[in-house]
């Protein structure tokens, strides 16, 4: 499994390069790209500007379609390049991390391809002082997955008596098996023949055979209801020659293993005794046939960088849909700024009708006030963007109603919308109380203002909620503590 993923993560990263080189030439605009994501951007250009890739991925196009006319809102002078560009800004941040995740997933699966030990069916044994290498196997076919200890070759006679002191008091947790102690055994016991950590070769024998097997199977279905068979289990430890023995009291009561089980058992079996037969090898060759089936041996690695790679194009997606919700927010604020901007303008409108002036001749003060404002280093306002995009189509013989109709759809608020059919209103049927009209939805913009400003303030408030909860909680630690150390001392 790890020589597949290793293998599919060198193919992406040779497309991802591939894709690199090919579109190296690619026109774009740099803009504050540096050279490092420059080639991703110059990729993404050419992906979204190749009909192929869109036809496959036609999410592509649709994106760029929304950017467009979301862009159009923010900016009515930009269009299908700036939409361009945004949509390959986004892509190539995308086509960023996923090369990244490749790069981390590949130096990941090869860090775990470095700690093989198994080679064909040998493994190479720790020197001499050297820690107890543990090594996971799987045997196939149907031979179970299993960790094999292989040690170090050779130990001193006083090293091996501490360890045996040591492991002595463990054995009767190692053999219990899924039994709750050895005075109640009910399923097999787990007559190890290595103990982790420690080199000895473990031979048990037992008082009784009746019920209990040489390799710990308890047959429960043998032994009568309402009696129990008692025994003792003698361990012997056995190191380049050196013998010790302990003994453990048993009272037997279950289990038996299915064929699937007892084969894995022969297979751990005959490989811990392939281990212990070369104790004094500098490899250990595990065995090729257990009990007449052939079996080919496979080392299993902890090999996260699936894992890895996954999570990196979860965070891609993540990405790419980051850019789409920047964009949502920017037209939310823009029309949060329409409607806090729209009782102003309003009421301009009606200060300029109110000294004679005509609705366009109005228009066209505003936006001259607006354009000496912005030349003073006043902010930028989408409203008054749109009356100078309105103005410049009078000026280029665009009707009056046409006009602010198309003034009212760029704004998209209903409130703009209204205001633009009192004005087409007035031109069409020469409504003389325009300005009283216009005062009221003046006062009524006004009301509405100040609704919407309340609003805003308690949503304020809402996001200052749990910085509150936090400081109050610290304080309350800060006060709590100390009393409580004070009446404990």
């Amino acid at each position: 499994m790890n020589r597949t993923e290793l293998c599919v993560y060198l193919v992406l990263t040779g497309a991802m390069l591939v894709l690199l080189v090919v579109s190296a030439r690619e026109p774009v605009e740099r803009g504050r790209c540096s050279r490092l994501v420059l080639p991703f951007r110059k990729a993404a250009a050419k992906l979204l500007r190749s009909r192929r890739i869109c036809r496959l991925f036609p999410f592509l196009l649709w994106e760029e379609e929304r950017a467009q006319r979301e862009l159009s809102l923010l900016d009515p002078a930009s269009g299908k390049r700036e939409a361009g560009e945004h949509c390959i800004e986004r892509l190539q941040n995308v086509l960023l991390t996923l090369f990244l995740a490749d790069v981390l997933a590949l130096s990941v699966s090869a860090e775990a391809a470095q700690k093989t030990v198994l080679f064909g069916r040998e493994i190479a044994r720790p020197d001499y002082g050297e820690r107890t290498r543990e090594v996971t196997l799987k045997a196939e076919p149907d031979g179970g997955t299993f960790d094999l200890q292989v040690h170090a070759r050779k130990y001193t006679k006083e090293q091996a008596d501490a360890m045996e002191e040591e492991l002595a008091p463990k054995l009767r947790a190692l053999i219990l098996g899924d039994n709750p102690d050895l005075f109640h055994v009910r399923k097999n016991l787990n007559l190890v023949r290595k103990a982790e950590g420690y080199p000895f070769r473990i031979s048990w024998s037992a008082t009784s055979y009746t019920y209990l097997d040489t390799d710990g199977t308890v047959h429960a279905e043998e032994i009568p209801r309402d009696e129990s068979s008692s025994l003792v289990l003698t361990a012997a430890l056995s190191l380049d020659g050196n013998r010790w023995e302990e003994k453990f009291p048993v009272v037997l009561l279950p289990e038996e293993l299915t064929a699937e089980e007892a084969f894995q058992r022969s297979v751990q079996e005959a490989a811990k005794e392939a281990e212990e037969e070369s104790a004094e090898e500098t490899a250990m060759v595990l065995p090729d046939t257990v009990e007449g089936t052939a079996l080919s041996w496979q080392q299993v690695l902890e090999d996260e960088s699936l894992k890895v790679f996954l999570l990196m194009v979860a965070a891609a997606g993540l990405i790419f849909g980051a850019g789409h919700r920047d964009l949502a927010a920017k037209v939310k604020k823009r029309e949060q700024e329409l409607s806090l901007d729209y009782p102003q303008l309003v009421t301009k409108l009606v200060l300029f009708l109110g000294t004679g002036m005509a609705v366009r001749n109005a228009f066209r003060r505003i936006s001259d006030d607006y354009l000496a404002g912005r030349k003073k280093g006043g902010e930028k306002r989408y409203v008054y963007e749109e009356i100078l995009v309105m103005c410049h189509e009078l000026e280029s013989g665009v009707p009056e109603s046409a006009a602010y109709g198309k003034f009212g759809s760029r704004c998209g608020l209903r409130s703009y919308t209204r205001l633009c059919s009192l004005l087409v209103q007035n031109l069409r049927k020469g409504n003389a109380e325009l300005l009283a009209r216009l005062q009221e939805e003046a006062d009524a913009a006004m009301e509405l203002r100040k609704d919407t400003a309340r609003k805003l303030g308690e949503e304020a408030g809402t996001k200052l909620l749990v910085p509150m909860i936090m400081m109050m909680i610290v304080v309350m630690m800060m006060i709590t503590i100390p009393a409580y150390l004070g009446f404990a001392f």
